[in-house]
C-alpha cells in the first residue's frame, strides 16, 4: 500500500485504481440485497460503531443538517474550509462534523472553530477507527464513515441530512437548494457530472 506522507499530519492511502472490478460490483450487489432482505445482517457491527461513538450529536432543531466526515489529516486540510463558506452566506445552518481517530489538537481546534462561528451551529463525534482495522486501505472507512454516524443523527433529531464530502465548497446557501433536490424522495444520491454508473 503506497503513501503519501510529506509535509502532511498523517498519512494518505493512495488507491491506484479507484473503480471496482465487475467481480467486486458482484459482491457488492449482494451484499446490498442481503442487508435489503434482512436489517438486522450488519447489526453487530453497527452496534459497535454506535458503542464507539463519542461526542455529540446535534440537538433538535427543525431543520437540516449538513454532516461530514474526516481523519486529522483531511480536518486539518478541509473541514474549516467548508465550515467558514457556509458561515459566510449568513444563514443559520447545523453542521455536523465527525471526526475519525480524532487526536487530542484536531478535538481542540474543531472546539475552538465552532466558538467561532455566528451562524453555524457545529457539533461533532468521533469514533476510534476501529472499523478500519483489517481494511485493504482505511480510505475505505473514511469514505463512509458520515454514513454510519447518518443514521445516528437522524434518530437524535428526527432531521434531514445531507452528507457531503468534506473538501466541498459552499458557493451558495446549502439547504434553500438542497430542499428542492430531496422533495420528491426519502434519498437522493447526487452525482459528480463526469461520474459514470459503473
Amino acid at each position: 500500500m503506497a503513501t503519501e506522507t510529506a509535509d502532511r499530519p498523517a498519512s494518505v492511502d493512495i488507491i491506484e485504481k479507484k473503480r471496482h472490478s465487475r467481480f467486486w460490483r458482484f459482491r457488492i450487489r449482494r451484499r446490498v440485497r442481503k442487508a435489503l432482505r434482512n436489517p438486522g445482517w450488519a447489526a453487530e457491527q453497527a452496534e459497535a460503531f454506535r458503542r464507539d461513538v463519542g461526542g455529540d450529536l446535534p440537538p433538535p432543531s427543525g431543520q437540516g443538517i449538513v454532516l461530514a466526515a474526516c481523519d486529522d489529516l483531511y480536518y486539518h486540510s478541509f473541514a474549516p474550509t467548508l465550515v467558514r463558506s457556509i458561515e459566510r452566506h449568513g444563514v443559520m445552518q447545523p453542521v455536523h462534523l465527525h471526526l475519525c481517530a480524532p487526536s487530542p489538537e484536531t478535538l481542540a481546534d474543531v472546539a475552538e472553530l465552532s466558538r467561532s462561528l455566528r451562524h453555524v451551529s457545529l457539533s461533532w463525534t468521533f469514533d476510534s477507527g476501529a472499523l478500519a482495522e483489517g481494511l485493504p486501505y482505511r480510505s475505505i472507512y473514511l469514505a463512509s464513515a458520515r454514513f454510519l454516524i447518518a443514521p445516528l443523527i437522524v434518530e437524535a433529531t428526527g432531521s434531514p441530512v445531507l452528507c457531503l464530502d468534506v473538501d466541498a465548497i459552499a458557493n451558495k446557501p446549502i439547504w434553500e437548494h438542497y430542499e428542492a433536490a430531496r422533495a420528491a424522495a426519502d434519498i437522493v444520491v447526487i452525482q459528480r457530472r463526469e461520474e459514470t454508473s459503473d
